[in-house]
């Protein structure tokens, strides 16, 4: 809540009594916004109104409108700006994590990839959440983020989980014995308990001339980049190739033999270490996921469900998946 924050910076802020009633009912809105059944907009009308209510402030007290005070609440209220977009909910998921409320998934993967061995864990869990209209499985990865050659922020942490769940939102989970939607959702939660996955933070690289972003920082499924995630959707950044390592995906470029996933015997995508266009956010980069690319959520929901994981299709823009058995 911005409240708690504001309070303890805006002390000797004159004037301010109109600010501090912005920041209260914005906090109220947002409690309810998080709310089951509330509008899905409901968090960015909030986010609107207090943005309104600084800029009618700023236009009676121009000079408290310089304080450093209202640029630190700038940069708090954009980080409320991309959780808003991602959907994130704000709530810890660290309470209760037992079978009845989550479907934990906990799978180890491995992929010979030109003839070198890699193996991890792709750790997540699933909540199915809210009935009718309003249902959604919401996927979760619970990470500990890490400074590496760059400084972690709350900003660089909005940035990453706006980007996944912009790039890896969209997609529906069906239950065609029913023909039952499940649209999915994707929300890291950064934290230091139950982590499903660590990853340490890496100073990115402009261009001197342009400004733009020549290299994210993103080495790979545990390094993420600092300027990863500041371009649009299916920009070039790579962590949203390296979050499908997480949620159990191999690599799609090169020669593959992947065991535990998708992929059961070698394919060859393409010359060894080259990108793979076509192939999806697995091939090459800056291309959106494919709907095989949900294949082991589909694959864990149905198991959880009673049911054959070919009992469930993926849609995800205008591509279509029948889950495989593993």
């Amino acid at each position: 809540m911005l409240w708690a924050k504001w309070s303890n910076v805006s002390r000797n802020l004159q004037n301010k009594d109109a600010l501090d009633a912005a920041i209260r009912t914005y906090d109220a809105a947002v409690a309810l916004a998080v709310q089951p059944g509330a509008q899905r907009n409901a968090r960015s009308r909030a986010i609107t109104a207090l943005k309104e209510a600084i800029e009618r402030w700023k236009t009676g007290n121009p000079l408290g409108g310089r304080s450093p005070v209202l640029a630190q609440l700038a940069d708090w209220i954009n980080v409320e700006e991309q959780e808003a977009m991602s959907g994130a909910v704000q709530r810890s998921f660290g309470q209760n994590l037992d079978a009845a409320q989550y479907i934990v998934v906990n799978e180890a993967t491995t992929q010979v990839q030109d003839g070198a061995n890699f193996a991890w864990r792709s750790r997540f869990r699933m909540q199915r959440a809210g009935t009718g209209r309003q249902r959604v499985l919401r996927v979760v990865v619970r990470i500990d983020a890490q400074p590496g050659t760059a400084r972690v922020t709350d900003l660089i942490k909005a940035q990453w989980r706006s980007k996944i769940a912009r790039d890896w939102g969209g997609a529906v989970l069906v239950d065609t014995r029913t023909d039952t939607p499940w649209p999915i959702e994707f929300n890291l939660d950064w934290t230091n308990q139950a982590v499903d996955q660590t990853v340490t933070c890496n100073r990115g690289a402009r261009d001197a001339i342009t400004n733009r972003v020549s290299d994210d920082g993103t080495l790979n499924m545990g390094d993420w980049g600092d300027l990863d995630g500041l371009g649009g959707p299916h920009d070039l950044s790579a962590i949203t190739h390296e979050f499908g390592h997480m949620i159990g995906n191999a690599d799609e470029y090169g020669d593959i033999t992947a065991f535990n996933l998708r992929h059961a015997s070698i394919h060859n995508w393409g010359a060894p270490r080259a990108t793979a266009p076509g192939h999806g956010t697995m091939g090459a980069p800056g291309e959106p996921p494919k709907a095989r690319h949900f294949f082991l959520i589909g694959r864990k929901f149905a198991l959880a469900e009673g049911a054959q994981p070919s009992d469930f299709r993926v849609d995800f823009d205008n591509d279509r998946y029948i889950v495989e058995p593993g």
